[in-house]
């Protein structure tokens, strides 16, 4: 397997940009707020300041959602990379992948609530799972490969495999890849129906646990086979799908624990991010995959300070990673709850209290329904 080197990333999410938010996650401030939708109050993850439709270039405003939104205010920061690759390897070899869920669906759902004639008023681009990757490539007036990865929750950490095999199979030069999602109704509503919403921040792994709080966020970075201005990688992947349940993981984990085998390949990892949604179903699956594997690695989530991003939740972490691994020594971030750990669950080595220490390998994973499994390994160039 080639490497990958991923750049610096640029992060919009509730706790603020990627320096904002590793710095809060060194901290237990979390950041969820009341919203109601369709008269139901939910606690969520919600990005204070976004670009408006008067930010969007002329030629782009038929772009205009509140997912793209959110996007163009990642894509802004890193115009400069993207600029550079451009001179260097030409328009034509430049590629997009974005995960996503939402994508627009929450502008077409709107016009259908308040607009008689929905057929004229629905746009079927806003619902295409590609239209984020297509906002990016017209933006950026790039012309190689572009595309939507949807696998639910895994789909932020899919996008950065889906880049890799872009890469390394010679259709494209570098990548413009992350995840992208921002809040809906529909979404709330549907994990509402499942009984996993919580009404208070949420308490992964904790035997009082409460359920989910949904974010909203994005997550951007420029893959090259060469360094940009990182020289973090992708060392590693595994991703698989056990096919146990429409909404659950296999309790037993066994396809979760083979994904992060075949992705650790018996290497020393110095820190796990963890999916850690605050749900029953996801954390028995998780604590039961990384008991089995690497039990005594330090491990927290983030979802806890900003909620469960869904399609960018995996870029999101992994722009967390990135972050981390370009340090020389690292301040790990807390897992925050109540403490009090669910004794019903395999014991995982959660950072409950300041670590700082040097890095040089993490692995992140991402569950997602339909027991969907994805495990990649980020390594610094020796």
């Amino acid at each position: 397997m080639g490497k990958m080197f991923l750049s610096l990333p640029s992060i919009a999410c509730p706790a603020g940009d990627e320096t904002q938010t590793l710095t809060h996650l060194l901290d237990t401030k979390r950041f969820f707020k009341k919203r109601e939708f369709l008269g139901k109050t939910f606690l969520v993850g919600e990005i204070d300041h976004i670009p408006s439709i008067l930010d969007f270039p002329l030629s782009l405003k038929n772009f205009y959602t509140r997912t793209n939104a959110i996007l163009l205010k990642t894509m802004l920061k890193i115009s400069p990379i993207v600029e550079k690759v451009k001179v260097k390897y030409g328009k034509e070899r430049i590629g997009v992948c974005i995960g996503t869920t939402t994508s627009g669906i929450e502008e077409n759902f709107q016009s259908f609530l308040k607009s008689e004639n929905f057929n004229l008023d629905y746009k079927a681009g806003f619902n295409a799972l590609g239209n984020p990757a297509k906002f990016v490539q017209n933006f950026f007036e790039i012309s190689g490969p572009s595309f939507g990865i949807s696998t639910a929750c895994t789909s932020g950490l899919k996008a950065l495999i889906s880049a890799h095999r872009l890469l390394e199979s010679n259709l494209c030069d570098s990548v413009i890849v992350g995840g992208v999602d921002a809040l809906s109704t529909i979404s709330l509503f549907g994990f509402n129906s499942l009984g996993i919403l919580s009404d208070s921040p949420c308490n992964p792994f904790s035997k009082n646990r409460c359920g989910i709080n949904i974010g909203e966020g994005g997550c951007l970075f420029v893959a090259s086979k060469e360094p940009l201005n990182s020289s973090v990688t992708i060392e590693a992947f595994a991703s698989n799908n056990d096919a146990f349940h429409l909404t659950k993981q296999d309790t037993q984990a066994k396809k979760a624990i083979e994904s992060i085998d075949l992705a650790i390949k018996n290497q020393e990892i110095d820190y796990i991010n963890l999916h850690a949604t605050g749900t029953w179903s996801n954390e028995i699956s998780e604590s039961m995959a990384i008991a089995s594997t690497l039990p005594n690695v330090p491990s927290s989530g983030i979802k806890g300070h900003i909620g469960h991003t869904l399609g960018a939740a995996g870029a999101i972490e992994a722009g967390v990673c990135i972050m981390l691994l370009h340090q020389e020594y690292s301040t790990l971030p807390l897992h925050i709850y109540d403490g009090e750990y669910d004794s019903s669950l395999p014991l995982l080595a959660l950072v409950d209290k300041p670590i700082t220490k040097k890095i040089n390998r993490i692995l992140s994973v991402n569950f997602a329904f339909g027991g969907d499994n994805v495990a990649v390994v980020f390594g610094k160039k020796e």
